[in-house]
């Protein structure tokens, strides 16, 4: 049966076997049927071949069981008796992966995109609960974040803002919706069907356009036939979680569905400091709703909504990793401070809050000739949050978020036909965006207000130490006081309209040639930045800064073309590209006027091949690929040079690099699969803002030829699972292992994750007549200590490590 199964490596898809269980003896010889009240089988006909019970009833259920992290999701077939039947898998032999990464469904061996996809299994089965996890999966991807907002980071192209107005290069899509919320883009995977994360600009294909690719992210929709799925997981930490799925025909022409997770766990990071609380537990919760109506023959609607619910520490908890002469004059202690898992951060409880409320409308008109698909969506994201940056005992500054927001509504519009009996595939459409958000307000608190004056002055004091004493003048005519808060507030709006078409034409039986373009125009209006200022003990806050209101239009022309080759099973492509992020504001600068930053603009070249070898036994892909950057825009994090958190334009930059994936299929019972990614990256051009290592005074210096954030010169991923059959039922055991060769967090190239190694190992036992499952899944087995995210800023390089060792057992039920 061809499937969509579970892609954990770039360039192709991952493996999904086409393989028969032992058949059951006469007796049944399954022990846990009476346990389970399950009804007494029916006599089965004799075996048939093994082409014929690779692909048929027989052997279909054991076929996607065999998978551990590639499990399997069917989608129609022809019958075995049908005349195609000869290319259908046998023994042993690799399946189809099945995807829509150019928004119809292809095997991913004829899509001419570098793409990794995973089922909702794999996930599971990987201990995958939210986008973190992603990392060790694709090659070439970094999923980092800072203060709850998300770092994607694909073959060195991303964002690490942390401004809620700030999208990201990489986008993220939910059921073909765009979510331009850092925030929110930090998924928890309860009903999800796939993922596929596209690598590249893309445009031409979907609504909002991106510069270093896209992760689609595709839930369950309502089915025809009574379904559903519940699943507890428990684990280190004190994990607990449930989720649940069902499905049911309401009449002949509407159908629903109801999707509700809930998971709890303690943190892995502990507080050392006594004057400062408890690290808070994480708690997420989620509900999706949706209702699909065959209004007519033709016409379809298909309704969203969902709300999802986050609450934890995340990585507003950190260490400090290297102290700045600031740190160290307030009585911070780079010794005291930089113990994996232990913070000494002076106050709290530090946390990341926020909440996502969402509503879409899907409308699907399928005539003879042409399909026409409206796609409305509103999206709502409110966030609040409590981080410092030091992270050592001084009482130095915090920032609090009392609230930040996102409020989007967007519309697509989308036609689509084919012509000349399938050679000619066309898709066009439009899109409107429309959105506001902000921190309303962001607060900055410094002190210090608990080290003793006499011990080494006040605030204002250190900073006129450093050279800051004439900024402190004007600000603060009277002296600026032993601690304060600055009330940032900073708000924009943004407009954007955009269209694009694609086609695809088969010239010969071989030979095809694509080809798309992009026009977008966006507009960003800024309509609030001031900066008040509240004194400590003293309830006014007057505005001492303010920038006036403006706005500023941009707009871009962005192509596609590409050509394939396909003679028998092997998939030859080059592709040209090039992707397009608009400019943006600084929102809440606080001794800098508001400026723009200008639009990112990629140029990418890609060229590779899929291909089967030894009648499908062997699944081999290569890519390599070649980027031109112009304008990236980098974050800076400076309390004394800007006030705040502020973008600039990197200038030029340049990666190129290579992929491959490996998949083998040796015997019916085994899949080994394996993959990686090398790049080289470097700043052609950039004269930016640096930190002085030891004083951690912000400085201009010319950054050209250091490498870009994030952009990992060696990853790679592999994996091999074995399924026994125990009384008829499989029994999976798989290992995996993913290598990094470290990376470089900031521009300057100071702060650096050195190598690592993850290990992971899974053991599952499926009862196929209940529908249970019950998994033991270990994850970074050997205890790896590795960042998800590190800041440089004015305090020195503060950082998160990822968890330790987590071991999770899972039952899962299927109905």
């Amino acid at each position: 049966m061809p499937t969509i199964c579970g892609a954990a490596l770039a360039v192709a898809g991952q493996v999904c076997v086409a393989s028969a269980s032992d058949a059951q003896s006469a007796d049944g010889g399954d022990s846990l049927d009476a346990l389970l009240g399950a009804p007494t089988p029916t006599p089965e006909p004799t075996p048939a071949s093994d082409d014929t019970r690779a692909n048929g009833d027989g052997g279909n259920d054991d076929a996607a069981s065999t998978l551990d992290l590639y499990d399997t999701i069917a989608v129609p077939q022809t019958p075995p008796d049908t005349p195609s039947a000869s290319s259908a898998p046998r023994r042993g032999q690799l399946e189809e992966i099945v995807v829509t990464a150019q928004r119809r469904e292809q095997s991913l061996q004829d899509v001419p995109v570098t793409v990794s996809v995973l089922s909702g299994d794999d996930l599971k089965a990987s201990n995958i609960s939210e986008s973190h996890g992603l990392q060790l999966k694709t090659p070439g991807m970094v999923f980092n974040s800072q203060g709850g907002y998300a770092h994607i980071y694909i073959r060195g192209i991303g964002s690490d803002g942390t401004i809620p107005t700030s999208e990201g290069s990489i986008a993220t899509f939910l059921d073909g919706v765009y979510n331009p919320n850092a925030n929110s883009s930090i998924q928890h995977f309860a009903d999800v069907e796939r993922i596929e994360v596209l690598k590249g600009p893309q445009g031409t294909l979907f609504g909002r356009n991106t510069t270093g690719g896209a992760i689609n992210i595709t839930t369950r929709d309502p089915s025809e036939d009574f379904t559903g799925s519940v699943s507890l997981v428990g684990g280190s930490f004190d994990r607990l979680g449930a989720d649940a799925f069902v499905s049911a025909p309401l009449t002949d022409r509407l159908r629903a569905s109801a999707a509700l997770y809930y998971e709890r766990s303690d943190p892995y990071y502990e507080s050392i400091n006594p004057r400062a609380p408890a690290i808070v537990d994480t708690e997420d919760w989620g509900v999706r709703l949706k209702l699909l109506a065959d209004a007519t023959e033709r016409l379809s609607v298909l309704l969203t909504a969902y709300m999802t619910d986050h609450y934890g520490a995340d990585t507003t908890v950190a260490n400090n990793l290297r102290t700045s002469l600031l740190t160290e004059l307030a009585g911070g202690r780079n010794e005291t401070s930089n113990t994996p898992y232990r913070t000494n951060a002076d106050r709290g409880p530090y946390f990341n809050a926020y909440r996502t409320s969402a509503l879409d409308a899907k409308l699907t008109y399928s005539a003879d000739a042409f399909e026409f698909k409206s796609i409305t969506a509103w999206l709502d994201t409110d966030n609040s949050g409590f981080i410092e940056l030091d992270y050592t005992e001084a009482d130095l500054e915090e920032v609090p978020v009392p609230r930040a927001f996102t409020r989007t509504l967007t519309q697509e519009f989308q036609l689509s036909t084919s012509a000349w009996d399938e050679r000619l595939h066309m898709l066009g459409g439009a899109y409107y965006l429309t959105s506001e958000g902000g921190f309303d307000p962001l607060e900055i608190s410094l002190g210090p207000t608990s080290i003793p004056d006499d011990t080494i002055g006040s605030l204002g004091d250190i900073l006129g130490l450093i050279g800051l004493g004439g900024v402190l003048d004007l600000l603060f005519p009277a002296g600026f006081p032993d601690a304060a808060t600055l009330r940032t507030f900073g708000i924009i709006e943004t407009e954007a309209w955009a269209g694009f078409g694609n086609a695809s034409w088969s010239l010969t039986e071989s030979l095809s040639l694509s080809a798309g373009i992009r026009y977008s125009y966006e507009t960003r209006f800024l309509k609030e930045s001031r900066t008040e200022v509240r004194p400590l003990g003293l309830p006014l806050s007057p505005t001492v800064l303010s920038s006036p209101q403006q706005e500023k239009s941009w707009d871009a022309w962005t192509p596609m073309v590409s050509v394939e080759w396909k003679p028998d099973e092997i998939l030859y492509y080059a592709k040209y590209s090039q992707g397009f992020k608009s400019g943006n504001y600084n929102p809440v600068l606080i001794l800098e006027p508001v400026e723009a930053v200008e639009p990112e603009l990629i140029t990418a070249y890609e060229a590779g091949f899929k291909g089967d070898f030894f009648d499908r036994l062997l699944r081999f892909n290569l890519s390599g690929f070649w980027y031109d950057y112009e304008d990236l825009q980098v974050q800076v994090v400076s309390i004394v040079s800007s006030g705040t958190a502020r973008l600039e334009n990197a200038g030029n930059a340049q990666v190129y690099g290579a992929e491959a994936q490996l998949s083998i299929a040796p015997v019916a019972d085994l899949v080994v699969n394996a993959g990686a990614s090398w790049m080289r990256s470097e700043y052609l051009e950039y004269f930016g803002t640096g930190y002085e290592e030891t004083t951690g005074l912000a400085f201009r210096g010319d950054f050209s030829g250091n490498e870009l954030n994030r952009a990992p010169r060696w990853t790679a991923n592999g994996d091999a699972t074995y399924t026994f059959h125990v009384g008829g039922n499989p029994l999976e055991v798989s290992g995996s292992v993913y290598y990094a060769s470290g990376w470089f967090f900031d521009a300057q190239n100071t702060v650096e994750q050195g190598a690592f190694t993850v290990y992971g190992a899974r053991i599952a036992y499926t009862h196929e007549r209940s529908g249970l499952k019950f998994s033991l899944i270990g994850s970074n087995l050997t205890d790896t200590e590795y960042l998800i995210n590190a800041l440089l800023h004015d305090f020195g390089v503060s950082g998160t490590y990822a968890p330790p060792r987590q071991i999770v057992a899972r039952l899962d039920w299927s109905f």
